[in-house]
């Protein structure tokens, strides 16, 4: 990491697993004599504003952060993008890996890996998708540390500290965590853990229901009409809302709008989530007994299997050797007819095997030349390329070209 930031002056971004490592890793970088700071979602929003304002003036030359640093910044000149976790999705990698070079300058994208991260991936795979019967406790767990009775809870929003959970469920915070993002991926909890400073709200009534709640509440119709047309999607997610914007509209103070959101969220109208420093969870859905409390097992598998699809992507584009890198992502994404880059490791493999530059053009062109001539059995392309060239050098780049798409022969 630190010959690479030798290597390539200017500003860039570290990406990191977890917080721990954030501050690890920029305490290392500073020992080292470079202008680093450390981001994560955990941080008050003052202080990750101070951070990324210093890394926006280039007071900060390199921010080593988890995945939650990057969305809506727009600094052109990021010159190197290093991974030093490998991320879960090729999707994460490729929004990551694109901060860099926004100013069409040169700028690399580099994962630092070795086989206890391949095995580290893998072992937090299976962390991911707890036991049911641990989803089960957790949920029990999470309702009882809450008080919250049989029925009741849906649209109830607390503040979030897992270290409380951790000696009545007797798991790792690990498990806990996890089990809880199950049971937010099933749309029984929404666990807000970014700390932003952004309210939420979700419908929690629609269609004869919210007419019939309407028209018993009339004095609340043109602020709820309000909500409606303001914000989309509000019955079946959770949407982001402005508590200033909303007061603005409706020409009352933000305090006043604060007050009629939270008032009609008791009245079971929608869910509100206000802005907040703290952790939050918020329960979407009544309790239920434990004896009714079921997770299809066919669902589990489903999405253990498509999460499973995922990692296997992302170690294949880490381990494969003989396919262009921005092949490989473009491949994932859909596109499978793109030029090899020329510049990935794979790719610069061929020139480091004796192979330079202008050879390897100069060869490429003239296989190209030779295979649109009709010579199409590789045997006999290579003897007449290497006319004009070395054999071994003709070898070594025609084997680049089949193994990057570049050349269809018969072999």
């Amino acid at each position: 990491m630190l010959r690479i930031m030798q290597r390539f002056p200017g500003t860039g971004i570290v990406y990191v697993r977890n917080r721990r490592k954030t501050q690890e890793t920029a305490e290392f970088l500073q020992r080292n004599g470079i202008a680093a700071d450390f981001y994560h979602a955990g941080l008050d929003s003052a202080t990750r504003d101070r951070k990324q304002n210093e890394w926006m003036q280039d007071q900060t030359r390199v921010i080593v952060s988890t995945n939650a640093f990057g969305m809506g910044i727009d600094k052109p000149d990021v010159r190197f993008v290093i991974h030093i976790d490998i991320p879960d999705t090729l999707e994460g990698y490729f929004q990551e890996a694109g901060r860099g070079g926004r100013d069409e300058k040169e700028s690399v994208a580099i994962m630092l890996y070795d086989d206890a991260d391949i095995r580290e991936l893998k072992r937090n795979f299976e962390l991911t998708f707890p036991p049911i019967e641990d989803i089960r406790k957790v949920y029990n767990i999470l309702c009882n540390h809450y008080n919250i009775a049989l029925g009741d809870g849906a649209g109830r929003t607390f503040p979030f500290r897992i270290g409380e959970l951790l000696k009545p469920a007797a798991m790792n915070m690990v498990a806990i965590y996890n089990s809880i993002k199950f049971l937010e991926k099933m749309g029984m909890v929404f666990l807000s853990e970014d700390g932003k400073s952004t309210s939420q709200l979700s419908m929690s009534i629609g269609g004869e229901r919210l007419t019939i709640f309407e028209e018993k509440n009339p004095e609340y119709d043109e602020f709820i009409k309000l909500i409606l047309r303001s914000y989309s999607g509000l019955f079946t997610r959770y949407v982001k809302i402005d508590e200033a914007e909303i007061a603005q509209r409706a020409g009352i103070s933000e305090e006043e709008a604060v007050s009629l959101l939270h008032k009609l969220a008791r009245m079971g109208l929608w869910s509100y989530s206000p802005k907040t420093e703290q952790a939050l969870i918020t329960f979407l859905t009544p309790r239920v007994d434990e004896d009714y409390l079921y997770f299809s097992p066919d669902i589990y598998k489903r999405r253990k299997e498509v999460a499973q699809k995922r990692l296997d992507e992302v170690l294949h584009f880490v381990q494969c050797e003989d396919t262009c890198r921005s092949q490989l992502l473009l491949a994932y994404f859909g596109e499978h007819k793109s030029p090899a880059c020329g510049k990935c490791d794979v790719c610069l493999k061929v020139h480091k095997e004796e192979v330079n530059n202008k050879d390897f053009k100069d060869i490429s062109t003239e296989v190209k030349k030779v295979a649109v001539s009709g010579i199409k059995d590789i045997k006999d392309l290579i003897i007449k390329v290497s006319q004009k060239f070395t054999q071994e050098k003709v070898v070594k780049v025609v084997r680049w070209m089949i193994d990057n798409g570049e050349l269809n022969v018969e072999t």
